[in-house]
């Protein structure tokens, strides 16, 4: 007679919560689509990113907060290393920057302001409500660095990483700045759903931590389409020097691309690719891009995709491949 009532009562209490939380409005993801062009004799990548910003917090916004990483370079920053300048700025130390040309919502300009360093840009909004969604647009133009950085052109490579407004992540204590430094690639943000539509001299290829869907050559210029499902970061790399080594490993297509021999470590990315499946699980995105590059660093990584130093010693690029593969699985 006990286990029936406990039973009874059980069934109570689940009729009770689940009409509950079934009624529980669900969260959408954010996502951002880009429209991109390369101006390789200026250096200019320009275009807009229009995002659908969801409020995941408890709490009612009227701003949303972007990172302008692009102006560490404006000239009014300097979080590098003395040390290491001369192995960043290779060619003289040079600036850059990202402009907002716009800031819309639905066709209606937002007013927007920067912060003193402008590495922050806020944008004003009407009110938005928990689990409440906008869509933001935003215009821009990034002049990119002559430096082996994440965002720099390099000798043989233009490192397109963090070069455009990146939406800051939004906790329940608000949206999160970071603090840059000298050390590393300290750059986080919410995991959100990229489409990018980009034009290149057709000289270049590009390589993306997104999937490409669709490439079209146009003459002098080729477009090319990409996506990414639930990733962190967008970043690209363009060269007109790239040596491209593909392989596939179950559902997942792996890139290796570099201005000169590769030696053969696709090979290597495969075997350490295969153990991280079977040890952590499978890995998440249609396509891992590695690329030999220009940093000051031994290498950074993005998702889907990952930098390694091209001038780094080929003992020093064995040992960099399992640890920026890894990121794949540990951000």
């Amino acid at each position: 007679m006990r286990r029936i009532i406990s039973l009874f009562l059980f069934i109570i209490s689940l009729s009770l919560v689940l009409p509950i939380s079934s009624c529980k409005k669900p969260t959408a993801k954010n996502a951002c689509a880009l429209d991109l062009v390369y101006d390789d004799e200026n250096g200019i990548i320009s275009g807009k990113a229009a995002y659908k910003f969801v409020n995941s917090s408890n709490s009612v916004l009227n701003e949303v907060l972007f990172n302008l990483y692009p102006n560490l370079f404006n000239g009014k920053n300097d979080v590098f290393l003395p040390e290491k300048k001369a192995e960043i700025f290779y060619a003289g130390e040079t600036f850059g920057g990202i402009k907002i040309s716009s800031v819309t919502s639905g066709g209606m300009p937002l007013a927007f302001s920067f912060s003193e360093d402008e590495l922050l840009l806020r944008a004003a909004t009407d009110e938005i409500f928990p689990n409440d969604e906008i869509t933001i647009e935003i215009e821009f133009s990034t002049t990119v660095p002559k430096a082996r950085n994440r965002l720099g052109i390099t000798e043989n490579v233009v490192n397109l990483a963090d070069f455009y407004p990146t939406l800051c992540k939004l906790t329940e204590n608000g949206f999160v700045i970071p603090e840059y430094c000298g050390i590393g690639d300290p750059f986080f943000a919410d995991c959100a759903d990229f489409t990018a539509s980009l034009s290149i001299p057709s000289s270049y290829a590009a390589a993306c931590s997104g999937s490409p869907t669709k490439t079209v050559i146009d003459g002098e210029r080729t477009n090319y389409s990409f996506d990414l499902e639930n990733g962190r970061y967008f970043a690209l790399a363009l060269s007109d020097k790239f040596n491209v080594s593909a392989i596939k490993s179950g559902d997942t297509d792996i890139y290796y691309y570099s201005a000169g021999e590769n030696e053969g470590r696709i090979d290597e990315a495969k075997k350490c690719f295969e153990f991280y499946v079977k040890t952590f699980g499978a890995y998440p995105y249609k396509v891992f891009s590695i690329v030999e590059t220009g940093l000051s660093d031994l290498g950074t990584e993005f998702s889907g995709m990952c930098f390694i130093n091209e001038a780094a010693k080929p003992e020093d690029k064995q040992s960099a491949l399992p640890h920026e593969i890894a990121h794949g699985w540990w951000g």
